[in-house]
């Protein structure tokens, strides 16, 4: 038994392993080939992870309430009011973006000064043990690290259930070019998006896993993802808030009863409030601020005509500062491979999986509408990420659940046809993001042969192809997880 068990437990880990270096093999290339500051605040998020690893409180200016940072000539040129010289202009290349590596410390401000500090605690460090350009880079690298091992929780999560290969596909879905793009940046929307995704899956676990034995542990899974969630973002009580309502309304009533008796239960319950209530303590005086300062002012219609906006930022069909266009079919493949898998479930699944699809993507519609109501223009697909990442998954649960009530399995011909379509979603929004920096946006496709910029990864060429190797892997290593699924007992067959 105890050899049987040790095999067990070297086989997980492996999995695990594999899961985190090829998600991170996919992380690594969007760090090196993006621009520095090419991501939404990057520079604001740089200036406040310098200023909280070196201890600078930084100076309030009462006149403009601004709370100046002093930061190295290199992060400087990415400060608030300081936007690289590429944003918004998408056929403006980054070759324009000019670094000093060295030079005098300067006083910048920084959006992300109300932001709780614990994300730029996580990524900050690098620059304590170097400078210039390459602290920055390590900046991306370090987060890109922490996303993958979140990601890595999450895929594990559903590989430990049966009937498993619908909710990998769900996962699948859910992981658009913006996950890969934002969790490898210097912002914590990557983290954030990440941590919600394993918070999902755990939750899933925990509460619709057949035979589940180690409950502790189950809680474990969901407890920690979710006390990352909440501690990330100005924003992140409300998406770790809205997470648990529906992870509560996916649960049976038998296994809620079950988990009301366990200490570990309550113990991450705990957990999770006290990291709320110390995010709160931290920002929660400036988050009103965020809505309610500078620029304040609402629109109800504007937020509504926003919907298309929101949307191609939520499926990933916008990048960078807003000038990154992906490609016409990028958008479409995650809106018709969401949808199919949504209307899959409400169609089949149980009123309960049905019920919280619908709370879902109300919640998602009410939240856009009510911040721009207070606040327009403001809000941007990225912040609704951590509550709509779970659609595809929990529609990947209810059409288990619909597969394991006629004990059938997922063909896996539907496998065969939609990975790769991901696969090509994936590497063309990659293509189309190092192309408008490195040639314009409009311009020739053939950017590879007079590149007018270079990543620091290297050669256009090899970077694409890399990339597009990396995501190979990654899928066909999903492909592989969703062949061991059972038939028989899917997830969701406790009710």
């Amino acid at each position: 038994m105890v050899g049987g068990a040790s095999t067990a437990a070297r086989r997980t880990m492996g999995r695990f392993a594999v899961t985190f270096l090829l998600v991170l093999g996919c992380l690594v290339p969007w760090a090196l080939a993006m621009p520095l500051f090419s991501a939404p605040d990057e520079g604001a998020h740089m200036v406040k992870a310098y200023a909280v690893v070196h201890g600078e409180a930084g100076r309030l200016d009462p006149e403009t309430g601004h709370r100046y940072f002093p930061v190295p000539s290199v992060i400087a040129h990415g400060g608030d009011g300081d936007n690289p010289c590429f944003a918004f202009q998408p056929d403006q290349t980054a070759d324009c973006l000019e670094l000093h590596q060295t030079g005098p410390v300067h006083e910048v401000s920084s959006s992300a000064a109300s932001y709780p500090p614990f994300f730029h605690l996580a990524v900050g460090w690098p620059s304590l043990i170097t400078s210039g350009s390459a602290s920055l880079y390590l900046m991306r690298l370090a987060g890109a690290v922490l996303v993958a091992l979140f990601m890595a929780l999450a895929v594990d999560s559903v590989a430990r259930m049966r009937g498993r290969a619908p909710l990998l596909l769900g996962l699948a879905v859910a992981v658009t070019p913006a996950v890969l793009y934002f969790g490898a940046m210097v912002n914590p929307s990557g983290l954030t998006i990440a941590a919600a995704l394993a918070a999902w899956t755990g939750g899933i676990f925990l509460g619709r896993s057949p035979g589940l034995r180690r409950v502790g542990w189950a809680a474990a899974r969901v407890g920690l993802p979710l006390c990352v969630v909440v501690l990330l973002r100005r924003d992140s009580v409300l998406w770790g808030g809205l997470i648990i309502v529906a992870l509560v309304a996916l649960t049976p009533w038998d296994r809620l009863r079950h988990l009301a008796r366990c200490r570990a239960v309550w113990a991450w319950a705990a957990a999770i409030m006290g990291c709320a209530v110390a995010q709160l303590a931290l920002s929660g005086a400036e988050t009103g601020g965020a809505l309610t300062g500078e620029n304040a002012g609402g629109s109800f219609w504007n937020a509504v005509n926003d919907a298309n906006f929101i949307a191609r930022g939520v499926a990933g069909g916008i990048l960078g500062w807003f000038d990154v266009t992906l490609p016409f079919p990028v958008f479409p493949i995650y809106l018709v491979s969401t949808g199919f898998l949504v209307v899959a479930a409400i169609g089949f699944a149980s009123r309960r999986v049905s019920l919280t699809l619908v709370g879902m993507t109300t919640a998602a519609v009410a939240v856009t509408v009510a911040v721009g109501s207070v606040r327009w223009p403001y809000f941007q697909g990225r912040y609704l990420l951590p509550l709509t990442v779970g659609v595809p998954i929990v529609a990947g649960l209810g059409l288990a659940e619909a597969l394991g009530r006629v004990r059938l399995a997922l063909p896996r011909r539907l496998l065969w046809l939609l990975f790769p379509v991901l696969v090509f979603a994936q590497v063309f929004s990659f293509a189309q993001a190092l192309r408008r920096y490195v040639s314009g946006a409009t311009q020739d496709w053939w950017f590879f042969s007079a590149p007018r910029w270079r990543p620091a990864a290297g050669d256009p060429t090899v970077v694409v192809v890399l990339y597009a190797g990396a995501v190979v892997a990654l899928f066909a290593w999903w492909y592989v997880l969703a062949r061991g699924e059972e038939p028989v007992d899917a997830p969701g067959s406790t009710g």
